[in-house]
């Protein structure tokens, strides 16, 4: 019988350490991690089944059996993907989420609390070549979404979004479910992105060779100051740091 893959089964596999895995979930995951290279080189639709099991050193019958379909596969890397963004950001989202919990409403730690959450999501789409693989996947499925897109959306995206919109929302007096919140979180989000949608403009313009760490550092430090410029301006009384 056919085992296909769930978010969970595979959340469940990338706790575990490695040399505690079976030989089926070492299949599954070199898989998913051959999947996710191939479709961040070719497109999920350009991309065949005998190119990602070539890439996984495995034989093509490995993909119908452990997952079913390269649909049922795409959706496993989009778990996969997803979880991978919840590890990067989660002592960011688990302060968001205390802050949200104990009611807090001092507009500097708000603010902080975002900075902190905006520049994980800075750190993780450009600081390594794991992470930038990642969030090629995950930039790809948002700007030409296929059915796994719900994988990422539900599980990873959503919930960065709603603690980004709790905070800006606290800060500005407005409910978290506003349009204008909504709109500003998308805008303060995309900042991040542009540095790898747009990636080769900044090597050029800046003519920089790529994202060495103090070029990281550089990016983080102008996010955080157009962040903090635009939520003091409109909030109007969040005292310098």
């Amino acid at each position: 019988m056919t085992e296909k893959i769930r978010g969970a089964t595979i959340v469940n596999i990338q706790k575990k350490p490695a040399q505690l895995l079976s030989k089926g979930e070492q299949s599954r995951l070199r898989l998913i991690e051959a999947a996710l290279k191939v479709f961040g080189r070719h497109s999920y639709a350009n991309a065949t089944t005998r190119m990602i099991a070539q890439e996984a050193g495995m034989n093509l019958g490995s993909i119908p059996y452990y997952f079913g379909s390269k649909e049922e596969l795409n959706k496993a890397v989009a778990s996969y993907v997803a979880s991978k963004i919840n590890e990067a950001m989660g002592p960011e989202m688990a302060n968001a989420e205390r802050l949200r919990r104990d009611k807090v409403t001092d507009k500097r730690e708000l603010l902080n609390a975002l900075n902190d959450l905006v520049s994980a999501i800075l750190r993780w789409t450009i600081s390594d070549d794991q992470s930038i693989l990642v969030s090629h996947y995950a930039i790809r499925e948002h700007m030409e979404p296929t059915a796994a897109y719900d994988v990422i959306h539900e599980q990873s995206t959503r919930i960065m979004q709603a603690h980004c919109a709790e905070l800006v929302g606290a800060i500005l007096g407005l409910p978290a479910d506003s349009e204008e919140v909504i709109v500003r979180v998308s805008a303060i989000i995309g900042q991040t992105m542009s540095f790898t949608v747009a990636k080769v403009v900044v090597m050029r313009s800046a003519d920089w060779g790529g994202y060495a760490p103090h070029n990281v550092a550089y990016i983080e430090k102008i996010v955080r100051q157009h962040t903090e410029i635009v939520l003091m301006a409109l909030a109007g009384d969040i005292p310098t740091v």
